[in-house]
């Protein structure tokens, strides 16, 4: 392999601008970072005690550069165990960068790459012992000598299952920005166009310093961020090349790219009409255009979507990052059940799968013994074991049977946002009908009680919405749904709260007017709504007229009206007592309260009348009486005069000179008669002869 410089300066003299600009931002962020891991090496070396693995998550929080507001790393330090001087320098110091800001408290003030701390969630036994030695000879380190001596041992232990070179160069590159590049997916991918073609295996890291050392020289930066900020800038030049590259070919030529066809949806959009119009019929193939990209034909319904991307889920599991409590954990999930046996997680799918891909001869059900035990809480009246670590994750009742406590449940809920699995189906879909009583704690977070072991406790429940958005956001290159039918039925502004506003396209996170907001029961504070997720309602137009409809829904929705389509219905006779029965709800009442088309969908074309007697029985004349409650001139004019009796009865009148009751004028009610009378009564009525 050789490095292409020749190209690299001439892209570098193309668009100096471009890349001058993004460079400038990169000293701002530079200072800021360095300064904060300077002061962390420092503050590590004096401290007394640590080591955890929480301990060092909350390192890589720190320096991870990009996850976290700098409020929320100033808390997050108390967890690092720090001396009271050290810890107070570099709150001062981060307090200043904000003051530097203009009071600017955004995650992009320090760190340029965002290594996500749930990296260490997978790493246990050995891998975390090496992690655990690998970060203390980082952090005594005295020079770049001692960091290489680390990296190779490193290597010669075995290394670590997903510990790539992209989480370990921008680790040295904080500590070290002299003496170690960044070496991740996006340098690397830039770099193939200039003639290298490099890998993320932490074995071949230190081949590759010579490679960026070369580029550091040749536009003589003082540290390796600047060079990484020049193939960033590049990578972005590229990208926008080819994507007008691609624009015009397609243009001149007449490129089909497969997906033409397919509607560009908004982010939110709601499908309202009269009942029976297929809305949410209409939503679930929307879902499965924005879900996979595909047209989807009139087969796709709602389990096709649940199978497919449950398919898709299995495929994405990471097996190798899962470890044996992992596995009994997400077996739990998929049996869906309060008690389980050793048997019962033995034949889950998950519990198959993972076992299949451990290259160890381990004895499955002892080792899933061996783990419940090891986990069991620690007072337990049924688990008699003397190596449990304390975690307190499950216990057992008196017949052999297994069930989560709340630390087992908690850790589950982790797992499944790390994994984005989650129990009952599709991670990139979610299926809800609003209703009265449905609110905010519900939809986005609230706390909810918990009875365990006879004991009342309190926790904060993620909603589905925000359960959504974090796997989404984790998740950019695909597309998320919310389905919500019957939209109107609940109470919008008390289910939304805030995030009526987030919701809105033009507000979302990758927006230049994107807004994140701070949560209220969780103190989150910046949430926001990625750009992948869409929102797909339904509404009922004979419920709530859309005009009543909260007037800041309506601006941040679209609208799409579904109307009676009489080609669908196959049956002519069908099809003529629709029509007719429609003009008629329409003049008396609106075109709100039309009757839908699939109704009588299923009616056979040559359907002999039996089974259009069978849906106008149980479907549409209930419909009919609903609408027109008490109305008989209305029932008259639909179903016919012949379909309705007249009931005559003498009127009783209290006489008080009589001192008793007496005959007065007649009085006139009215009634459906029986079934077979009204049907034929509205067939004569409304079908022309």
């Amino acid at each position: 392999m050789k490095l292409n410089m020749e190209q690299i300066k001439t892209d570098f003299q193309e668009h100096t601008n471009h890349v001058n600009k993004y460079l400038e931002e990169r000293k701002i962020q530079s200072e800021n970072t360095f300064g904060l891991a300077k002061l962390l090496r420092k503050a590590l070396r004096n401290r007394k005690s640590g080591n955890t693995k929480e301990d060092l998550k909350n390192l890589l929080r720190q320096v991870s550069l990009g996850n976290l507001f700098i409020e929320t790393k100033i808390s997050k330090l108390k967890e690092l165990q720090l001396n009271k001087e050290d810890s107070m320098e570099i709150v001062q110091f981060l307090e200043k960068v904000v003051e530097k800001n203009d009071g600017d408290d955004k995650t992009f003030l320090i760190g340029f790459s965002r290594i996500h701390p749930q990296t260490l969630k997978y790493y246990d036994g050995k891998e975390y012992d090496i992690m655990k030695k690998f970060f203390n000879a980082i952090i005594i380190a005295e020079n770049k000598d001692d960091c290489i001596k680390a990296i190779n041992s490193l290597i010669e232990a075995g290394g670590i299952s997903n510990f790539r070179s992209g989480l370990l160069s921008t680790i040295l590159n904080a500590f070290f920005p002299k003496d170690f590049p960044i070496v991740n997916s996006l340098s690397i991918g830039t770099l193939e166009d200039y003639g290298l073609e490099l890998t993320s295996d932490v074995e071949n890291y230190l081949q590759y310093i010579p490679y960026f050392e070369a580029i550091k020289k040749e536009f003589q930066f003082e540290d390796y961020s600047q060079v990484d900020g020049l193939l960033l800038a590049l990578h972005e030049v590229d990208e926008d090349e080819e994507d007008n590259t691609d624009s015009d070919e397609e243009e001149e030529v007449g490129f089909d790219s497969g997906n033409e066809e397919l509607p560009q949806y908004p982010k939110n959009l709601i499908y309202y009409g009269p009942p029976g119009t297929g809305k949410t019929y209409k939503a679930i193939q929307t879902a499965y255009e924005i879900l996979f990209g595909e047209e989807a034909d009139s087969t796709i319904h709602f389990k096709e979507i649940k199978a497919r991307l449950a398919r898709e889920r299995q495929q994405g599991v990471d097996l190798q990052a899962l470890s044996w409590i992992d596995a009994i954990l997400l077996a739990f999930a998929e049996l869906g059940s309060r008690l389980v046996t050793h048997a019962n997680i033995r034949g889950t799918r998950i519990m198959g799968d993972y076992a299949a891909s451990r290259t160890s001869n381990q004895n499955i059900e002892a080792t899933i013994r061996q783990t419940l035990q090891t986990y069991a809480k620690v007072n337990s009246h049924t688990v008699r074991y003397s190596r449990k670590n304390g975690e307190e994750f499950f216990d057992k009742d008196s017949r052999g049977r297994w069930f989560l406590l709340r630390n087992g449940k908690e850790e589950l809920d982790r797992l499944r946002e790390a994994t984005a699995l989650r129990q009952g189906g599709s991670n990139r879909f979610e299926f809800v009908s609003f209703h009265q009583s449905y609110s905010y704690e519900d939809f986005i977070e609230g706390i909810r009680p918990r009875l365990e072991q006879e004991e009342l406790s309190y926790y904060l429940h993620k909603g589905i919405f925000q359960r959504l958005c974090n796997r989404a956001r984790a998740d950019p290159e695909r597309n998320y749904v919310l389905l919500v039918d019957e939209i109107n039925r609940g109470n919008i502004s008390k289910i939304l709260g805030e995030l009526i506003t987030l919701v809105e396209e033009n507000k979302r996170d990758d927006r230049p007017e994107g807004i994140s907001l701070c949560l209220p029961y969780s103190a989150k504070p910046d949430f926001s709504i990625p750009s992948n997720v869409y929102v797909i309602g339904t509404m009922n137009s004979t419920d709530k007229s859309i005009a009543l409809v909260d007037i800041a829904l309506r601006r941040r929705f679209k609208f799409e009206k579904l109307s009676v389509d009489l080609a669908q219905v196959k049956n002519q006779k069908a099809r003529d007592l629709l029509k007719d029965l429609n003009q008629k709800v329409c003049a008396l009442k609106d075109s709100d309260h039309e009757i839908g088309h699939s109704y009588f969908m299923r009616i056979p074309q040559d359907d002999d009348g039996s089974q259009l007697k069978v849906v106008f029985e149980d479907q549409i004349l209930p419909l009919i009486e609903e609408y027109f409650y008490n109305n008989w001139d209305a029932l008259a004019t639909i179903l016919g005069p012949d379909a309705i009796e007249i009931v005559r009865a003498e009127k009783q009148n209290f006489d008080e000179g009589q001192g008793r009751f007496v005959s007065g004028d007649s009085v006139y009610g009215f009634r459906l008669k029986d079934f077979g009378t009204v049907y034929e009564s509205t067939l004569r009525n409304l079908i022309p002869r």
